[in-house]
């Protein structure tokens, strides 16, 4: 990715939405960085220790002051987008349920690539040219998606930080009796279901238990709970701002968690877990790892009596082969690839333009008369390497022909595209390599083009002209866009025009 603009990541942190967007952002931008590439963060991160373990991994971060749907967030990323100056090779990740379709959709028409995690279908409509959602089940859900989007969902795709990756994971057996107990409810809890927790652990009147309670960056009781740790019946300890939970989890035998995020770091590592959906997004969590037998399911714990939740907490304390059940389960669930396949995914779709030189004749000689290619052309024959010669210095030499290269990310060749401009209109062909077919790449390349086209020269209109017969170019056109207008006779073939308006 040597040269590519850094990935930018729109997510926030506060005491209301808590700290899982940007945690599960740092995980896919420690890949992106181990990939070669760099990466910023854009957000309102309420809490100072979360900026400075992002500055500590090696990020940089920009405060957008007042976050959506005040106006200056948007302006804020159309102006970190233009930056890039190029269409085709600029990622943006969105993370976080405000974020609307059309605030996604002015990202995309600015020239950027957009990846969308989310956690269940709560818009109308979304905009995306990836829409991630790591949740296990996810896969049944339906998105209202833009046409060309391509949706990753499922478990196979759960974000994991390097901490816990570097951990060991073998296939241990829990012990009898859960007595090291981990509690934690996420970074913000605003409701502060960690004392409700702590009041059911204390009844059990256990005193050999060991019990850690983590609480986040942005939480406001802790006061409030370090007040109540003072008098319980265990081995208590209050931990804040923990940096690293990787050693933590390993520790403990049973974990009392929310149900975002953090249940796949505890199934990872084989850690039983009891779930507690502290906002509505976390149901299907909750229910989906309950269902699979990988935790235990206390969705309706927020009216619980707090004797009825010691009980159930009780209950699975020394229930040995339930544990070892939901351990073995988690293991299934989650391994570790994540973050790498999402990256690779994105990568797909990473590309650039550059205007066509001298040492690029032969390699369009050779795309020219690949047979897919001629099989397609309204000629078919095939092309002189003297004709093919005049041609492109005939092309380069005409101010009003763009003719242009399309490089992968890691700058190799992929395809050519080229705009013969007539007045405020162009007429656009393309080709791709036969490495670069069939991946979705076709209608993101003519997208990218049309809109540095209709944004650096006075174009209004752009038309494409595909073989009738040629079914895959014309959705990929359509995919980009493109109104099929009519059918002509070119060289007595039927041919598809489609039109693309500024």
């Amino acid at each position: 990715m040597t040269g590519s603009p850094p990935l930018i990541i729109r997510a926030d942190a506060d005491a209301t939405m808590g700290t899982g967007h940007v945690m599960r952002c740092l995980a896919l931008a420690g890949e992106w960085q181990a990939q070669g590439g760099k990466a910023v963060f854009a957000g309102k991160i309420a809490a100072p220790s979360l900026l400075e373990r992002i500055s500590n991994e090696g990020f940089d971060v920009v405060d957008v002051g007042r976050s959506f749907p005040d106006p200056a967030d948007l302006e804020l990323m159309l102006s970190l987008i233009k930056k890039s100056g190029t269409a085709g090779n600029q990622w943006v990740v969105v993370d976080g349920y405000h974020f609307t379709a059309d605030y996604v959709g002015c990202l995309r028409a600015a020239g950027a690539m957009v990846l969308v995690i989310d956690d269940y279908v709560h818009h109308g409509q979304y905009q995306a040219d990836l829409l991630l959602n790591q949740n296990f089940g996810s896969e049944s859900l339906r998105y209202p998606v833009n046409p060309g989007a391509i949706i990753l969902a499922g478990s196979k795709y759960v974000l994991l930080r390097s901490e816990f990756l570097r951990e060991k994971r073998g296939d241990t057996e829990v012990p009898t009796v859960a007595g090291n107990i981990l509690v934690t409810l996420g970074g913000a809890d605003p409701d502060n279901f960690t004392l409700k927790v702590i009041e059911a652990l204390d009844l059990l009147n256990l005193p050999e238990l060991e019990v850690k309670i983590v609480i986040g960056s942005v939480n406001p009781y802790y006061n409030l709970i370090k007040k109540r740790m003072a008098r319980v019946s265990f081995k208590g300890e209050l931990l804040a701002n923990v940096s690293n939970m990787a050693p933590l989890m390993t520790w403990a035998d049973l974990a009392l968690t929310a149900g975002g995020s953090t249940c796949w770091e505890f199934a990872f590592l084989g850690v039983p877990i009891i779930i507690f959906v502290v906002s509505e997004n976390q149901r299907g969590v909750a229910a989906g790892l309950d269902a699979a037998e990988a935790g235990l399911n206390c969705a309706a714990s927020r009216g619980m009596r707090t004797d009825t939740l010691a009980g159930k907490i009780k209950s699975l304390l020394y229930d040995k082969s339930r544990r070892q059940r939901m351990a073995q389960s988690g293991r299934k669930i989650v391994d570790g690839q994540g973050a790498m396949r999402v990256v690779r995914k994105m990568l797909l779709f990473s590309f650039r333009f550059r205007p066509a030189i001298e040492d690029d004749c032969r390699q369009l000689f050779e795309w020219a008369n690949d047979p897919v290619i001629r099989n397609t052309s309204f000629h078919s024959e095939a092309i002189g390497w003297e004709e093919h010669q005049a041609w492109f210095e005939s092309r380069r030499a005409d101010e009003k022909c763009l003719l242009w290269i399309v490089e992968d990310q890691e700058g190799r060749p992929a395809g050519q595209l080229r705009f013969d401009i007539f007045g405020k209109k162009a007429v656009i062909s393309i080709s791709l390599s036969e490495t670069a077919r069939n991946k979705g790449l076709g209608s993101k390349v003519i997208k990218a083009a049309c809109r540095l086209i209709f944004n650096n020269h006075r174009i209004s209109q752009v038309k494409a002209l595909v073989k009738e017969e040629n079914r895959s170019s014309v959705v990929c056109f359509e995919k980009a866009g493109f109104i099929r207008s009519a059918t002509e006779i070119m060289h007595g073939v039927p041919a598809v025009l489609m039109l693309l308006n500024k």
